[in-house]
């Protein structure tokens, strides 16, 4: 059995071999993620497909198809052998029925990370690089595989997971704004560019750091409005050396939360408990 980690505004993990398991649901909770990890066992294949279909249904139950993401896959460098490898599902990709197509490209807008426990010199790994490859660019999305040059220790092994966080989870800092009334906020997930492709242009937008309520329009009146992604608005405050922002892991907000760690109100805090 590999390891797939998911994650998004939330954390979820899973494992898999010929078939899935969820073994943490949606969380912030770090140490229940880690003390999952140690609960894992070998099971009897691998199958990369298997695994991605389970990322599809379980996104898409709890999140719908708005909300971007970032997909780990950790694997030994192996893509499996015979009718269930990574080899055979890309070879019969294009064969499948319309009830059940092929799990990539997402239904969701996700990028697809993958760490390989073993070296670059591995001739498993070389072999598997390609394909590793080619699922990442059905995609549609810049991902990543990510390997040591020399398989050393733990230590290694946590720096490279490292590395990858601090390259894909970059913290969006911003101001909203309204009237005259401003805070300092996080977006979370952070906002990746949107690029509008046309028949003979493609324009790519990024978000300003400045975010300006315009107004306010009854949910009635506004229905399932449509939407590029969703992202938690929560407050940024300083720290004891004002050069470094906290996130809290609470979803709900409150005015004694935030004057926990800031004696400045929040207007994000306001607005927040006016729109509940």
């Amino acid at each position: 059995m590999r390891r797939l980690v998911l994650i998004s505004s939330l954390h979820l993990q899973m494992a898999f071999s010929s078939l899935y398991e969820e073994k943490c649901p949606f969380t912030r909770d770090y140490n229940l993620i880690k003390g999952e990890l140690k609960n894992i066992d070998d099971y009897d294949k691998t199958c990369i497909e298997t695994a991605l279909h389970g990322v599809n249904q379980m996104v898409l139950s709890e999140w719908g198809n708005n909300t971007a993401c970032q997909i780990i896959l950790v694997t030994d460098g192996s893509t499996g052998v015979g009718p269930m490898s990574l080899k055979e599902s890309l070879a019969t990709a294009n064969q499948r029925s319309a009830k059940i197509p092929f799990p990539v490209p997402f239904s969701f807008p996700a990028k697809l990370h993958i760490i390989c426990l073993t070296t670059a010199s591995d001739p498993c790994f070389i072999k598997s690089k390609p394909l590793y490859q080619r699922l990442i660019d059905m995609t549609g999305y810049d991902g990543t595989i990510s390997v040591q040059d020399t398989f050393s220790n733990e230590a290694s092994v946590t720096s490279m997971f490292q590395k990858l966080a601090e390259e894909i989870y970059s913290t969006f800092k911003g101001t909203l704004k309204c009237g005259n009334l401003e805070s300092k906020i996080i977006l979370s997930p952070a906002p990746v560019p949107y690029t509008k492709v046309t028949d003979f242009d493609s324009q790519t937008y990024n978000l300003w750091d400045v975010l300006d309520v315009c107004g306010f329009v009854s949910v009635g009146d506004v229905g399932s409005p449509m939407a590029i992604s969703r992202h938690l608005i929560l407050p940024a405050t300083s720290s004891s050396n004002k050069t470094e922002h906290v996130v809290k892991n609470e979803v709900d907000i409150t005015d004694d939360d935030v004057m926990d760690d800031s004696k400045t109100p929040s207007f994000c805090v306001l607005l927040h408990g006016a729109l509940r």
